[in-house]
C-alpha cells in the first residue's frame, strides 16, 4: 500500500469511527485495533497468561518481565518445558493477574481479515483429535499445578462454537473447577459465530459459568460479507444467536463485534447495519478497524472499497 493509499484508508477509517460514535451511543461502542492486535494480546507488566490448546502450534509461556510487553517464543517447546516453567512460577510469590486463554482453531471459512491461527475445516477427525489433545493438556496442567485461581478466562479462536455441543461440554468440564477457578466477579468470555451458535451450546456455556458471550457479526451487508469470505452468514442467524443467549440467561453480557470500513461497504450500508445491531439490544458493541491480511499473492485492500 502506498503512502497516499494508506492516508486514504486512515481517512476512511476515521469517517466510519466518527459515524459509529453517533450511531452506537445508546449501547456504547468500544474501539479496538484490527483482529490480531486485539487488546487481549497486549498484556501489561502485571499480568500472566496461561495459554492452553496450542496443540497444533504450541507456544512457550512468557519470559520474566523486564518492563516490555510479553514476548512469546516462536520455537516449539515440549509440554514438560511449559509445565516446568509454570511450576516455577507458582512456587514463587504470585503478584500478577492470571489470564487463561483457550484456543479453538476451527472455522467454517477463513475470513479475509483474520490474523489468528485458524483452520478452515469441518473434518470431524481433525476436531476430535484436537479436542483429545486439549483434554490431555488440561489434565497435565491440573496434575502438575492443581487448580489455578484465575482473574479472567477467554475461549477464542478460530471459532469455539464450531465444536459440537458434546465436545464443548467435555472441554468445559475439563477446565472449569479443575484447571482454573474464578472468583464471583471473574470474567469468563467465549467467542461465537452466528452460523454455528445453537441453543444447546449457549446453555452449555451458561451452565459452566460463562458470563460474557461475544458474537462475531462483522457486517449485515451481503456483498461485504461475500467479499470477506463470510457469504454464508444471514441476518436471521445473528438474530437467532442473540435470542439463544437472552433465553439462556439474563445475567450474561452480550457483545456484538463489527468491522469497518470493510470492502463493498459504504457509510450508508454501515449505518443500516449499525441500526440492525442496535435493534438487537446488545450490552456492548465492539467496532474493530478493518485491516487487509496478505496471504501469498491474495489481498483485499482497503483502497478497493467504493468511496
Amino acid at each position: 500500500m502506498t503512502r497516499a493509499h494508506a492516508d486514504d484508508a486512515e481517512t476512511l477509517a476515521a469517517r466510519f469511527a466518527a459515524r459509529a460514535t453517533d450511531l452506537l451511543a445508546p449501547v456504547g461502542v468500544h474501539y479496538a485495533e484490527p483482529p490480531g492486535s486485539h487488546p487481549s494480546t497486549a498484556l501489561t507488566r502485571v499480568e500472566r497468561r496461561l495459554r492452553l490448546a496450542d496443540a497444533l502450534a504450541r507456544t512457550a509461556p512468557p519470559e520474566l518481565f523486564d518492563g516490555t510487553p510479553v514476548r512469546w517464543a516462536r520455537e516449539p517447546r515440549s509440554r514438560e518445558d511449559v509445565l516446568a516453567w509454570w511450576r516455577a512460577w507458582r512456587a514463587g510469590r504470585r503478584t500478577e493477574r492470571l489470564l487463561v486463554y483457550v484456543h479453538v482453531p476451527f472455522c467454517r471459512t477463513r475470513c479475509s481479515f483474520c490474523q489468528f491461527h485458524s483452520l478452515a475445516s469441518r473434518e470431524e477427525g481433525e476436531r476430535a483429535a484436537y479436542v483429545a489433545s486439549l483434554l490431555e493438556e488440561a489434565a497435565a496442567f491440573e496434575s502438575a499445578l492443581g487448580t489455578l485461581d484465575a482473574d479472567a478466562v477467554t475461549i477464542g479462536g478460530g471459532t469455539p462454537s464450531e465444536l459440537d455441543e458434546t465436545s464443548l461440554r467435555r472441554v468445559l468440564d475439563a477446565l472449569v473447577g479443575r484447571v482454573f477457578r474464578l472468583p464471583e466477579d471473574g470474567y469468563f468470555s467465549v467467542e461465537l459465530n452466528p452460523d454455528s451458535c445453537t441453543a444447546g451450546k449457549v446453555r452449555a456455556l451458561v451452565d459452566a459459568g460463562v458470563n460474557r458471550i461475544s458474537l462475531g457479526v462483522q457486517s449485515f451487508h451481503g456483498p461485504t460479507l461475500h467479499a470477506v469470505a463470510r457469504g454464508y452468514q444471514r441476518a436471521e442467524m445473528v438474530e437467532a444467536a442473540v435470542r439463544y443467549v437472552r433465553e439462556a440467561s439474563a445475567d450474561v453480557e452480550l457483545g456484538l463485534d463489527l468491522l469497518a470500513p470493510l470492502p463493498e461497504e459504504s457509510l450508508a450500508t454501515f449505518e443500516r447495519g449499525a441500526g440492525r445491531a442496535l435493534a438487537l439490544a446488545p450490552d456492548q458493541i465492539v467496532l474493530f478497524r478493518y485491516q487487509p491480511v496478505r496471504r501469498g499473492a491474495s489481498t483485499i485492500d482497503a483502497g478497493a472499497m467504493p468511496f
